[in-house]
Parts: C-alpha cells; structure tokens; sequence
C-alpha cells in the first residue's frame, strides 16, 4: 500500500508538472521503476504535502547557446501545495524594463557593446555560469531584482531545452494557429510569434499573447488523455535527462545530491575529474545561428616513451546559414577547461557561408600518465556536436578499451557527443624486443643503426656494446675495426669508426649486445648478429 501510494503521488506531481518541462524546465524522475524510488522519501516535500513548494522554471533556446543550454526565452512559476499545482509562464522580456541594473559578465559588455538596447545583465542573460547550480542562484537573484518581488524564494529551479520540446511535439497531434506541429516546424511557428513584436515596447509585450502558454494548455490536455503514449512519453523524458535537455537544481541539499548522482544537475566542477575537455560556447548577439553553426572537434594526446602526455585540441566552426531573421554574423565566447583549473579563451565572429578553426596545445598533468590514463568528454546542454578522438602510445605499447577501436598504439573514436562520456583503458607495456629497421655505411667509418622505437641511452651509448667483424667478402684485406664513440639521433645509432679501409661492397658483421629499449626489452636474439655492407 505505502509504495502504491507513493505511485500514485509520484504520477500526480508528473501529471502537475509535465508542462514545465515540457515548456519551461522541469521534470523529476527517470523513469516509474527503478531511480524513482530514491526520490520516494521526499515526496511530501517535492509535491508540497508537506508545505507549499515554489519552483522557478526556464525555457531555453537551444538554436542560440548559452552555458546552460539555450537562450532564455520564457520563465515560469509552478506552486505546488498538496497536490495541486499553478502554473503561470511569461517572456522573458517582460523583465526587462529595470533600472541599475547589475553589471553583466564581461563577455556581454565586449560583445553587446554597440547595442544601445544593452543595460546591463538581464534575468534573460543569467544562466551564464557553466555550473548549472551556480547559475539557477544567479537567476533567483536577478529575478528578485527585476520582478519587482524581491522576497521571491524558490525551492528549485529547472531548466529545459527547446529541443525537448522538438521531440515531445512528434508524439502528440497538437495543432496551433491551425497548424499541427512537429519537429519540423516547431522552431519556425515559435520564431515567427516571437519575432512578430518589437521586443522594446512595452505594451506590445504586454498584450502579446503567450504562446507557450497555449502549447501548455494543448499539451497538458494530451498528456491526461494519452494514456497509451506513456511509454513513449516516459522514454523521451528519461533521454531528455540523460542528455541535459533537462537540468534539475533543488536547494534541499539531500535532493540535489539525487540529482548530482543520477546526472540530473547540469553541475560542472573541475575536482569530480582526473582527467577530462569540456568546450562551452555562449553566443552573445549570435541570434539563433547555432542551428546552423557545424561545431566538430578532434581531440589527439600522444604520449612520449616517459609517459607523459600531450593533447592538441582543435574546434572547427562552420556557419552554414544564411542572414536572414534567425541568422547572423555568428558571435560567440568560447570557453574551453582543462585538467588544474586551466582555460582557454576566445571570442569568435564568423558570417555567414565562413569557418573557424581554434586550436589549443597543452601537457597533461605529470600524475597523468600512459598507464592510468581516463577520458571524460562532458557535453553543453543544447549540443550534439561531432567529436574525433585519438590517442598514441609509444610504438609497442598498446591498451584494451571497450570503447575505442584499438590499432596496436593507436585507439580511434569518432561519434555525435548525446551526453557525457567516459572512457576507460587497460594499460599493456611493450613486451615486443626493439627491432632493427636497417643498419647502413653514411661515411667510410660511420655506421647508421635504425631501430623501430627508442632504445635505452645508458646500454646503447656504451661503445663496448658494439662489435664489428670484416668478412673479407671483396678480398683477403681483414680490417681491425674499433668502434671509437656513439651517438643517439632520435630512434637512430651512430657508429664512429676507425680501421675500415675503403672497399666497395664489402661485407661486415655488426654484434650488438645488451641493446635494450625504453622497457627493458632486450634485442632477440641477443647478442643480436646482423650483417653491414660497405656501400654509401
């Protein structure tokens, strides 16, 4: 009976809150069974049985990225209290008309700077933080500020992607303006109520009709009367949180350590990786070029015969579209993190039918090495950017990994990035004897030794390690050969000889011995007998 109950309060607060999700931000579980019931103790306090809940919501526009997934198009207010709900959804404009202003990021001011309808950091501007959680406390403060209700609280605040919308839509029959929607024509409808106004007069936005609101209502209707496209239902909602078109924030501390466990939160700290990129872009003035902005980035470490590594890192932005209403001269802020708190940093403009590329160098921590080597790719909400990743080991050296396809040094991955991923690799050391490539005269006593990888300095910088043998292949002149001095070229020995007479064609016995690689892997046979013709 007490799970039944739960059941049944679970499915009403769904049902209460569906169409914040759908349109402004919220959703709470994975799924009926299974994650669900961690969430199951705190029930009374989610639907507000246990006292009255408030939730701020946000729609985000994905088609123009921000941090956290998209513009803020919309917000709205969603009061829980035993069960019941009200849902009330406004433009973000309508917050617009505040004075003083807080100063809004840099990156707005350098890039907004010739706009005079600029003032400062609007509520629609405020999840500019790439830690979700950082950014919903921003948007409680700028929304005290400039709602006129500046003793608002909110137990939460979520967030969802236009493209939960897409995808949602594609479900039910939901017809506005005598038009029926789906994945196609969702952007456009919504882009043509929202473009038909000057954002700037007042009571134009006041008078204008919400249609959100109306998509809201439409949609809350189908979902009570769609019994049987639950499954359906169900299945984009738990993708949607897998892949941050949902981003929950609770301030209950015990709550948002669900949502931190399950990947519901949208948090982003540097500490919860050893290893890890995470490329975010806020376009700032962009309009919503991003839906025609191709962003695909290649991710290549190699590592050297000590272990350490070194990745090269290049983005490559492709603008598309046209300018037209929705499309502009792309203009965005880059921002790339890496391992101890590192950033890289750009600002970007690109017209249209134009391309980008930005590359970035850097070291690997020294803790992180060949042998413990891990890989976190996170993914900005509001993307599904294509990704290349390669990494090199030292040849010989190979690993396992469930994820890569794995070429003896070399493992490839190549895939849209839907959500954050995680690679992991099992180490093999070089057991493989190093092997000679060839062994040549470039001078008259100077003798080159080609190796497939890197040998040990301390055995094959030892001349005494080296023996060489005339064959008396030309005639019965038998030379006595010492080798004076060697020299490392990169994966190359040089032989400086002395007491090999001139002599065409003639043959020599090369003996090496105690010549090891990098590993201690010893040549095979050793001593390794390789024969040397006098011929340059």
């Amino acid at each position: 009976m007490q799970k039944k109950l739960w059941l049944k309060r679970i499915v009403l607060f769904l049902i209460a809150a569906i169409i914040a999700a759908l349109v402004g931000g919220f959703f709470l579980l994975k799924n009926l069974v299974g994650d669900m019931w961690s969430l199951a103790p705190y029930a009374n306090e989610l639907l507000g049985f246990s006292g009255e809940k408030n939730y701020l919501i946000i729609f985000q526009n994905n088609n123009e990225l921000r941090p956290t997934g998209g513009f803020i198009s919309a917000y709205g207010l969603l009061r829980l209290n035993k069960g019941s709900y009200k849902l009330k959804f406004a433009d973000s404009y309508k917050l617009e008309s505040v004075e003083n202003l807080s100063p809004a990021p840099q990156p707005f001011i350098k890039l907004l700077k010739d706009d005079p309808n600029f003032k400062g950091w609007y509520f629609r501007d405020g999840n500019f933080n790439v830690d979700f959680p950082t950014s919903a406390k921003d948007l409680e403060k700028l929304y005290n500020e400039q709602s006129g209700n500046p003793a608002t609280s909110f137990d939460g605040v979520f967030a969802v992607n236009s493209e939960l919308l897409e995808d949602l839509v594609s479900i039910y029959n939901i017809e506005i303006n005598n038009k029926k929607l789906d994945k196609q024509n969702l952007f456009a409808l919504l882009e043509h109520e929202v473009k038909n106004i000057d954002t700037h007069n007042t009571e134009m936005l006041t008078n204008r009709k919400n249609i959100l609101g109306e998509l809201a209502d439409k949609l809350i209707n189908k979902i009570f009367k769609s019994i049987s496209k639950y499954d359906d239902f169900f299945e984009i909602i738990n993708t949607g949180l897998s892949e941050k078109k949902i981003l929950l924030f609770f301030k209950n501390p015990e709550i948002q350590k669900i949502a931190e466990e399950n990947a519901w939160s949208g948090s982003f700290s540097v500490s919860n990786y050893q290893n890890f990129i995470y490329t975010n872009i806020a376009n700032i003035g962009g309009r919503k070029a991003d839906r025609y902005v191709i962003k695909t980035h290649k991710y290549f470490v190699s590592f050297d015969e000590n272990g350490l590594g070194k990745v090269k890192y290049t983005i490559n932005l492709e603008h598309l579209g046209t300018k037209n209403l929705n499309s502009d001269i792309y203009k965005a802020y880059l921002r790339t993190f890496i391992p101890e708190n590192e950033m890289f940093e750009d600002y970007i403009k690109i017209a249209p039918g134009e391309q980008k590329a930005l590359t970035f160098e850097y070291l690997l921590p020294k803790d992180t090495t060949m042998e413990n080597f891990v890989l976190d790719i996170v993914k900005q909400p509001g993307t599904k950017d294509f990704w290349q990743i390669s990494i090199q080991l030292p040849a010989d050296n190979s690993f396992r990994s469930e994820e890569l396809d794995v070429r003896e040094n070399l493992a490839l991955w190549s895939g849209y990035l839907t959500k954050d991923k995680h690679f992991d690799f099992n180490y093999f050391k070089d057991a493989f004897p190093p092997l000679v490539l060839w062994q040549k005269f470039i001078g008259q006593n100077k003798i080159e030794i080609a190796f497939g990888e890197a040998v040990n300095e301390k055995f094959a910088l030892n001349p005494e390690n080296y023996k060489i043998e005339d064959l008396n292949y030309i005639n019965n002149q038998t030379d006595e050969i010492k080798v004076k001095s060697v020299k490392i070229d990169d994966m190359k020995v040089i032989l400086e000889t002395e007491g090999i007479s001139e002599a065409n064609e003639e043959r020599y016995s090369l003996i090496l011995k105690n010549i090891e690689d990098k590993y201690q892997n010893k040549t095979s046979p050793d001593p390794l007998k390789l024969t040397v013709v006098q011929r340059f």
